[in-house]
Protein backbone atom coordinates (compact mmCIF):
# COMPACT_ATOMS: atom_id res chain seq x y z
CA UNK A 1 0.00 0.00 0.00
CA UNK A 2 2.79 2.44 0.91
CA UNK A 3 4.57 1.66 -2.37
CA UNK A 4 1.39 2.24 -4.36
CA UNK A 5 0.80 5.64 -2.72
CA UNK A 6 4.47 6.58 -3.11
CA UNK A 7 4.45 5.62 -6.81
CA UNK A 8 1.74 8.17 -7.59
CA UNK A 9 3.64 11.09 -6.10
CA UNK A 10 5.85 13.22 -8.34
CA UNK A 11 9.28 12.13 -6.98
CA UNK A 12 10.55 9.65 -6.14
CA UNK A 13 8.64 6.71 -7.57
CA UNK A 14 8.78 3.39 -5.77
CA UNK A 15 8.13 -0.15 -6.92
CA UNK A 16 7.73 -3.21 -4.71
CA UNK A 17 7.70 -6.82 -5.93
CA UNK A 18 7.15 -9.91 -3.82
CA UNK A 19 7.82 -13.62 -4.18
CA UNK A 20 9.72 -13.46 -7.46
CA UNK A 21 11.47 -16.57 -8.75
CA UNK A 22 15.19 -16.27 -9.44
CA UNK A 23 14.65 -15.87 -13.19
CA UNK A 24 11.79 -13.39 -12.85
CA UNK A 25 13.70 -11.39 -10.25
CA UNK A 26 16.47 -10.87 -12.80
CA UNK A 27 13.96 -9.96 -15.52
CA UNK A 28 12.24 -7.51 -13.16
CA UNK A 29 15.57 -5.99 -12.12
CA UNK A 30 16.55 -5.46 -15.78
CA UNK A 31 13.15 -4.04 -16.65
CA UNK A 32 13.23 -1.49 -13.84
CA UNK A 33 16.86 -0.56 -14.50
CA UNK A 34 16.03 0.64 -18.01
CA UNK A 35 13.24 2.81 -16.58
CA UNK A 36 15.58 4.58 -14.16
CA UNK A 37 14.87 2.56 -11.00
CA UNK A 38 17.55 1.49 -8.51
CA UNK A 39 17.07 -1.16 -5.78
CA UNK A 40 16.98 -0.01 -2.16
CA UNK A 41 15.93 -3.26 -0.48
CA UNK A 42 16.28 -6.92 -1.45
CA UNK A 43 15.21 -9.92 0.63
CA UNK A 44 15.78 -13.55 -0.38
CA UNK A 45 13.97 -16.49 1.15
CA UNK A 46 13.52 -20.21 0.59
CA UNK A 47 10.14 -21.60 -0.40
CA UNK A 48 9.34 -25.13 -1.57
CA UNK A 49 13.01 -25.83 -2.17
CA UNK A 50 13.62 -22.75 -4.34
CA UNK A 51 15.00 -19.28 -3.74
CA UNK A 52 12.52 -16.40 -4.02
CA UNK A 53 12.90 -12.63 -3.73
CA UNK A 54 11.18 -9.53 -2.40
CA UNK A 55 12.52 -6.13 -3.40
CA UNK A 56 11.84 -2.41 -3.43
CA UNK A 57 13.16 -0.01 -6.07
CA UNK A 58 13.14 3.80 -6.19
CA UNK A 59 13.13 6.03 -9.28
CA UNK A 60 14.38 9.60 -8.84
CA UNK A 61 14.75 10.45 -12.54
CA UNK A 62 11.34 9.80 -14.14
CA UNK A 63 7.91 11.19 -13.27
CA UNK A 64 4.98 8.89 -12.58
CA UNK A 65 2.85 10.74 -15.14
CA UNK A 66 5.42 10.16 -17.87
CA UNK A 67 5.88 6.45 -17.25
CA UNK A 68 2.11 6.08 -16.86
CA UNK A 69 1.57 7.73 -20.23
CA UNK A 70 3.70 5.08 -21.93
CA UNK A 71 2.27 2.27 -19.80
CA UNK A 72 -1.27 3.26 -20.74
CA UNK A 73 -0.47 3.27 -24.45
CA UNK A 74 1.17 -0.15 -24.32
CA UNK A 75 -1.34 -1.80 -21.99
CA UNK A 76 -4.30 -0.55 -24.05
CA UNK A 77 -2.68 -1.91 -27.19
CA UNK A 78 -1.95 -5.27 -25.59
CA UNK A 79 -5.46 -5.68 -24.21
CA UNK A 80 -7.30 -4.61 -27.38
CA UNK A 81 -4.98 -6.50 -29.73
CA UNK A 82 -4.52 -9.66 -27.67
CA UNK A 83 -0.75 -9.31 -27.40
CA UNK A 84 1.09 -11.55 -24.90
CA UNK A 85 4.49 -9.84 -24.75
CA UNK A 86 5.66 -6.36 -25.74
CA UNK A 87 9.10 -4.76 -25.55
CA UNK A 88 10.29 -1.34 -26.67
CA UNK A 89 13.31 0.97 -26.40
CA UNK A 90 13.74 4.71 -26.92
CA UNK A 91 16.73 6.84 -27.87
CA UNK A 92 16.92 10.62 -27.77
CA UNK A 93 19.67 12.10 -29.95
CA UNK A 94 21.44 8.75 -29.91
CA UNK A 95 21.22 8.18 -26.13
CA UNK A 96 19.29 5.23 -24.75
CA UNK A 97 16.91 6.92 -22.33
CA UNK A 98 14.23 4.32 -21.70
CA UNK A 99 13.28 0.70 -22.34
CA UNK A 100 10.49 -1.41 -20.94
CA UNK A 101 8.87 -4.80 -21.44
CA UNK A 102 5.37 -6.04 -20.63
CA UNK A 103 3.65 -9.39 -20.40
CA UNK A 104 5.34 -12.70 -21.00
CA UNK A 105 8.38 -13.99 -22.86
CA UNK A 106 7.00 -17.49 -22.30
CA UNK A 107 3.45 -17.44 -20.97
CA UNK A 108 3.28 -21.22 -20.50
CA UNK A 109 6.33 -21.11 -18.21
CA UNK A 110 5.19 -17.90 -16.44
CA UNK A 111 8.42 -16.19 -17.57
CA UNK A 112 7.92 -12.44 -17.71
CA UNK A 113 9.30 -10.33 -20.56
CA UNK A 114 12.54 -8.40 -20.04
CA UNK A 115 14.24 -5.74 -22.18
CA UNK A 116 17.06 -8.28 -22.42
CA UNK A 117 14.91 -10.85 -24.18
CA UNK A 118 15.70 -11.09 -27.89
CA UNK A 119 12.93 -11.58 -30.46
CA UNK A 120 12.61 -12.06 -34.19
CA UNK A 121 12.61 -8.78 -36.12
CA UNK A 122 11.58 -10.28 -39.49
CA UNK A 123 11.78 -7.72 -42.35
CA UNK A 124 13.66 -5.14 -40.29
CA UNK A 125 16.47 -7.57 -41.23
CA UNK A 126 16.46 -6.02 -44.72
CA UNK A 127 17.98 -2.83 -43.33
CA UNK A 128 20.81 -4.89 -41.83
CA UNK A 129 21.51 -6.56 -45.17
CA UNK A 130 21.49 -3.15 -46.86
CA UNK A 131 24.04 -1.90 -44.33
CA UNK A 132 26.27 -4.84 -45.26
CA UNK A 133 26.05 -3.91 -48.94
CA UNK A 134 26.93 -0.30 -48.04
CA UNK A 135 30.10 -1.55 -46.32
CA UNK A 136 31.05 -3.49 -49.46
CA UNK A 137 30.53 -0.27 -51.43
CA UNK A 138 32.90 1.57 -49.10
CA UNK A 139 35.45 -1.23 -49.47
CA UNK A 140 35.26 -0.79 -53.28
CA UNK A 141 34.24 -4.42 -53.68
CA UNK A 142 30.89 -3.73 -55.30
CA UNK A 143 28.98 -1.02 -57.15
CA UNK A 144 25.28 -0.17 -57.18
CA UNK A 145 24.94 -0.75 -60.93
CA UNK A 146 26.93 -3.98 -60.95
CA UNK A 147 25.19 -6.93 -62.58
CA UNK A 148 24.30 -9.88 -60.35
CA UNK A 149 23.80 -12.61 -62.97
CA UNK A 150 25.30 -13.35 -66.36
CA UNK A 151 28.78 -12.90 -67.89
CA UNK A 152 31.28 -10.96 -65.76
CA UNK A 153 28.74 -10.57 -62.97
CA UNK A 154 28.95 -11.21 -59.23
CA UNK A 155 27.21 -14.59 -59.22
CA UNK A 156 27.43 -15.55 -62.89
CA UNK A 157 30.37 -17.92 -62.52
CA UNK A 158 28.64 -19.83 -59.70
CA UNK A 159 25.01 -19.68 -60.83
CA UNK A 160 24.52 -19.84 -64.58
CA UNK A 161 21.50 -18.02 -65.93
CA UNK A 162 18.86 -20.51 -67.12
CA UNK A 163 18.15 -20.29 -70.85
CA UNK A 164 14.52 -19.33 -70.18
CA UNK A 165 15.43 -16.47 -67.82
CA UNK A 166 17.86 -14.27 -69.75
CA UNK A 167 16.34 -11.14 -68.25
CA UNK A 168 18.00 -12.09 -64.95
CA UNK A 169 21.20 -10.79 -66.52
CA UNK A 170 19.79 -7.24 -66.36
CA UNK A 171 19.38 -7.24 -62.57
CA UNK A 172 21.67 -4.93 -60.60
CA UNK A 173 22.53 -4.52 -56.93
CA UNK A 174 20.51 -1.29 -56.84
CA UNK A 175 17.43 -3.04 -58.19
CA UNK A 176 17.63 -5.76 -55.54
CA UNK A 177 17.91 -3.15 -52.80
CA UNK A 178 15.00 -1.06 -54.11
CA UNK A 179 12.67 -3.99 -54.95
CA UNK A 180 12.70 -3.14 -58.67
CA UNK A 181 14.44 -6.33 -59.87
CA UNK A 182 11.27 -8.02 -61.13
CA UNK A 183 11.84 -11.02 -58.86
CA UNK A 184 8.84 -12.53 -57.10
CA UNK A 185 8.99 -12.86 -53.34
CA UNK A 186 9.88 -16.04 -51.48
CA UNK A 187 9.67 -17.72 -48.05
CA UNK A 188 6.94 -20.31 -48.53
CA UNK A 189 9.04 -22.83 -50.48
CA UNK A 190 10.02 -26.02 -48.64
CA UNK A 191 13.72 -25.15 -48.78
CA UNK A 192 13.17 -22.15 -46.51
CA UNK A 193 11.57 -24.43 -43.90
CA UNK A 194 14.08 -27.27 -44.02
CA UNK A 195 16.92 -27.10 -41.49
CA UNK A 196 19.18 -29.19 -43.71
CA UNK A 197 18.98 -27.00 -46.82
CA UNK A 198 21.81 -24.63 -47.73
CA UNK A 199 22.07 -21.32 -49.59
CA UNK A 200 23.27 -23.30 -52.61
CA UNK A 201 20.26 -25.62 -52.51
CA UNK A 202 17.92 -22.66 -52.28
CA UNK A 203 19.55 -20.66 -55.06
CA UNK A 204 19.29 -23.64 -57.40
CA UNK A 205 15.63 -24.07 -56.49
CA UNK A 206 14.88 -20.42 -57.20
CA UNK A 207 16.69 -20.44 -60.53
CA UNK A 208 14.62 -23.45 -61.64
CA UNK A 209 11.37 -21.76 -60.61
CA UNK A 210 9.21 -21.01 -63.64
CA UNK A 211 7.71 -17.89 -62.05
CA UNK A 212 10.90 -16.38 -60.61
CA UNK A 213 10.56 -13.20 -62.68
CA UNK A 214 7.26 -11.36 -62.27
CA UNK A 215 8.15 -8.54 -64.67
CA UNK A 216 11.04 -7.09 -66.65
CA UNK A 217 13.72 -5.74 -64.30
CA UNK A 218 13.67 -2.00 -63.63
CA UNK A 219 10.17 -1.38 -64.96
CA UNK A 220 8.24 -1.19 -61.67
CA UNK A 221 8.47 -1.97 -57.96
CA UNK A 222 7.32 -5.09 -56.10
CA UNK A 223 8.41 -5.99 -52.57
CA UNK A 224 10.63 -9.07 -52.79
CA UNK A 225 12.15 -11.23 -50.07
CA UNK A 226 13.96 -13.05 -52.89
CA UNK A 227 15.95 -9.93 -53.72
CA UNK A 228 17.29 -9.68 -50.18
CA UNK A 229 17.99 -13.43 -50.03
CA UNK A 230 20.15 -12.96 -53.13
CA UNK A 231 21.86 -9.92 -51.56
CA UNK A 232 22.89 -12.20 -48.67
CA UNK A 233 24.33 -14.62 -51.25
CA UNK A 234 26.17 -11.68 -52.85
CA UNK A 235 27.68 -10.71 -49.49
CA UNK A 236 28.93 -14.25 -48.97
CA UNK A 237 30.29 -14.55 -52.51
CA UNK A 238 32.24 -11.28 -52.38
CA UNK A 239 33.45 -11.46 -48.77
CA UNK A 240 34.26 -15.17 -48.65
CA UNK A 241 32.60 -15.23 -45.23
CA UNK A 242 29.24 -16.38 -43.96
CA UNK A 243 26.58 -13.69 -44.15
CA UNK A 244 26.28 -13.40 -40.36
CA UNK A 245 30.05 -13.25 -39.83
CA UNK A 246 30.41 -10.45 -42.37
CA UNK A 247 27.54 -8.45 -40.88
CA UNK A 248 28.81 -8.90 -37.34
CA UNK A 249 32.38 -7.93 -38.26
CA UNK A 250 31.55 -4.98 -40.50
CA UNK A 251 28.24 -3.64 -39.16
CA UNK A 252 27.27 -4.81 -35.68
CA UNK A 253 30.65 -4.87 -33.95
CA UNK A 254 31.57 -1.36 -35.20
CA UNK A 255 28.10 -0.22 -34.06
CA UNK A 256 28.73 -1.62 -30.58
CA UNK A 257 25.91 -4.15 -30.85
CA UNK A 258 26.62 -7.33 -28.92
CA UNK A 259 25.49 -10.94 -28.94
CA UNK A 260 21.86 -10.08 -28.11
CA UNK A 261 21.43 -9.65 -31.88
CA UNK A 262 21.99 -12.70 -34.06
CA UNK A 263 20.60 -14.78 -36.92
CA UNK A 264 18.14 -17.37 -35.67
CA UNK A 265 18.61 -21.13 -35.77
CA UNK A 266 18.27 -23.32 -38.85
CA UNK A 267 15.76 -25.57 -37.08
CA UNK A 268 13.55 -22.61 -36.18
CA UNK A 269 13.85 -23.13 -32.42
CA UNK A 270 14.47 -20.30 -29.97
CA UNK A 271 17.81 -19.73 -28.28
CA UNK A 272 18.36 -19.20 -24.58
CA UNK A 273 16.97 -15.80 -23.54
CA UNK A 274 14.90 -15.56 -26.72
CA UNK A 275 11.17 -15.09 -26.24
CA UNK A 276 8.67 -17.69 -27.41
CA UNK A 277 6.16 -16.90 -30.14
CA UNK A 278 2.51 -17.61 -30.82
CA UNK A 279 2.50 -19.33 -33.25
CA UNK A 280 6.02 -20.75 -32.99
CA UNK A 281 6.87 -21.15 -36.68
CA UNK A 282 9.87 -23.32 -37.55
CA UNK A 283 11.44 -21.75 -40.63
CA UNK A 284 15.16 -22.07 -41.37
CA UNK A 285 16.19 -18.70 -39.94
CA UNK A 286 19.68 -19.05 -41.44
CA UNK A 287 18.18 -19.00 -44.93
CA UNK A 288 15.80 -16.20 -43.96
CA UNK A 289 18.71 -14.13 -42.64
CA UNK A 290 19.02 -11.59 -45.45
CA UNK A 291 15.32 -10.75 -45.58
CA UNK A 292 13.90 -11.78 -42.20
CA UNK A 293 16.15 -13.95 -40.06
CA UNK A 294 17.66 -11.61 -37.46
CA UNK A 295 16.77 -11.80 -33.77
CA UNK A 296 17.42 -8.81 -31.48
CA UNK A 297 16.52 -6.85 -28.40
CA UNK A 298 14.83 -3.49 -29.07
CA UNK A 299 17.87 -2.00 -27.28
CA UNK A 300 20.14 -3.49 -29.96
CA UNK A 301 17.98 -2.16 -32.76
CA UNK A 302 17.95 1.47 -31.65
CA UNK A 303 21.71 1.31 -31.09
CA UNK A 304 22.21 -0.03 -34.61
CA UNK A 305 19.89 2.61 -36.08
CA UNK A 306 21.86 5.35 -34.36
CA UNK A 307 24.93 4.20 -36.28
CA UNK A 308 23.35 4.30 -39.76
CA UNK A 309 21.01 7.30 -39.48
CA UNK A 310 23.17 10.03 -41.02
CA UNK A 311 23.69 11.81 -37.70
CA UNK A 312 27.05 12.60 -36.14
CA UNK A 313 25.64 11.88 -32.67
CA UNK A 314 26.68 9.17 -32.22
CA UNK A 315 29.10 8.92 -35.18
CA UNK A 316 27.86 6.68 -37.98
CA UNK A 317 29.68 3.55 -39.14
CA UNK A 318 29.09 4.58 -42.76
CA UNK A 319 30.21 7.73 -44.55
CA UNK A 320 27.86 10.64 -45.20
CA UNK A 321 28.05 9.94 -48.92
CA UNK A 322 27.17 6.28 -48.27
CA UNK A 323 24.20 7.26 -46.12
CA UNK A 324 22.94 9.34 -49.04
CA UNK A 325 22.98 6.19 -51.19
CA UNK A 326 21.34 4.14 -48.42
CA UNK A 327 18.41 6.54 -48.16
CA UNK A 328 18.00 7.45 -51.84
CA UNK A 329 14.77 6.23 -53.39
CA UNK A 330 14.21 5.84 -57.14
CA UNK A 331 11.43 6.97 -59.49
CA UNK A 332 10.16 3.37 -59.45
CA UNK A 333 10.42 3.01 -55.66
CA UNK A 334 9.30 6.34 -54.20
CA UNK A 335 9.91 6.61 -50.45
CA UNK A 336 11.87 3.34 -50.35
CA UNK A 337 15.64 3.57 -50.18
CA UNK A 338 17.91 0.59 -49.53
CA UNK A 339 16.22 -1.55 -46.89
CA UNK A 340 14.45 1.48 -45.40
CA UNK A 341 11.18 3.29 -45.94
CA UNK A 342 12.10 6.97 -46.18
CA UNK A 343 9.93 9.88 -45.02
CA UNK A 344 11.80 13.17 -45.31
CA UNK A 345 14.93 12.65 -43.23
CA UNK A 346 13.44 9.77 -41.23
CA UNK A 347 14.17 6.06 -41.71
CA UNK A 348 11.87 3.22 -40.68
CA UNK A 349 10.99 -0.39 -41.43
CA UNK A 350 8.64 -2.93 -39.93
CA UNK A 351 8.59 -6.71 -39.84
CA UNK A 352 5.85 -9.32 -39.65
CA UNK A 353 5.61 -13.08 -39.86
CA UNK A 354 4.15 -15.83 -37.70
CA UNK A 355 4.31 -14.83 -34.04
CA UNK A 356 6.53 -11.75 -34.40
CA UNK A 357 5.79 -8.10 -35.22
CA UNK A 358 8.39 -5.33 -35.11
CA UNK A 359 9.16 -1.69 -35.84
CA UNK A 360 12.42 0.25 -36.01
CA UNK A 361 11.79 3.91 -36.69
CA UNK A 362 12.90 7.49 -36.32
CA UNK A 363 9.81 9.34 -35.09
CA UNK A 364 11.03 12.96 -35.04
CA UNK A 365 12.30 15.42 -32.42
CA UNK A 366 15.50 13.35 -32.09
CA UNK A 367 13.65 10.21 -31.00
CA UNK A 368 14.10 6.71 -32.38
CA UNK A 369 12.12 3.73 -31.21
CA UNK A 370 12.19 -0.05 -31.58
CA UNK A 371 9.23 -2.29 -30.73
CA UNK A 372 8.85 -6.07 -30.86
CA UNK A 373 5.85 -8.20 -29.86
CA UNK A 374 5.75 -11.99 -29.74
CA UNK A 375 2.34 -12.73 -31.22
CA UNK A 376 0.22 -11.26 -33.98
CA UNK A 377 -2.06 -8.33 -33.06
CA UNK A 378 -5.71 -9.11 -33.77
CA UNK A 379 -6.60 -5.96 -35.72
CA UNK A 380 -3.48 -4.07 -36.79
CA UNK A 381 -2.36 -5.75 -40.00
CA UNK A 382 -0.18 -2.88 -41.25
CA UNK A 383 1.19 -2.28 -37.72
CA UNK A 384 0.45 1.46 -37.91
CA UNK A 385 -1.24 1.43 -34.51
CA UNK A 386 1.67 -0.47 -32.96
CA UNK A 387 4.04 2.35 -33.93
CA UNK A 388 1.72 5.34 -33.63
CA UNK A 389 0.36 4.70 -30.14
CA UNK A 390 3.70 4.41 -28.37
CA UNK A 391 5.31 7.11 -30.56
CA UNK A 392 2.63 9.58 -29.47
CA UNK A 393 3.17 8.63 -25.81
CA UNK A 394 6.98 8.91 -26.05
CA UNK A 395 6.82 12.33 -27.69
CA UNK A 396 4.38 13.41 -24.98
CA UNK A 397 6.82 12.68 -22.15
CA UNK A 398 7.76 15.88 -20.33
CA UNK A 399 11.42 14.91 -20.19
CA UNK A 400 13.70 11.89 -20.24
CA UNK A 401 16.87 11.70 -18.12
CA UNK A 402 20.12 13.16 -19.44
CA UNK A 403 21.98 9.86 -19.08
CA UNK A 404 22.79 7.28 -21.72
CA UNK A 405 21.81 3.73 -20.70
CA UNK A 406 23.93 2.26 -23.50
Amino acid sequence: LYAAIWEKSAYPLAMAKHGLSRKNYQHTFDNLYYQGYVPVFVNAFASSGADNYNAIWVNKVMKYADINKMDTAVENYMSTQGVNGYSFAVTKNGRLVFAKSYGYADKAANEIMSPNHSMRIMSVSKSVTAAGIMKLLEQNKISMNQKVFGPNSILGSKYATPSDKKKLNDITISQLLHHTSGLRTCNGESEFWNKDKTYDDTMKMLLKSSDLLKFTPNTKSSYSNTGYFILAVVIQQISGQSYETFIRTNVLNPAGVGSGMYVGLANGSVKSNEAHYTPETKQNMQLWAGFGGWVARPIDLVKYLGKVDGSNTPPDIIKTSTHAILTQDTPLSPNYGCGWTISGDKQRHNGAHGGSRSWLAEIGDGYSIAIIVNNAPSNDSNLSKLLNDISTAVKGVSGFPAYDLF
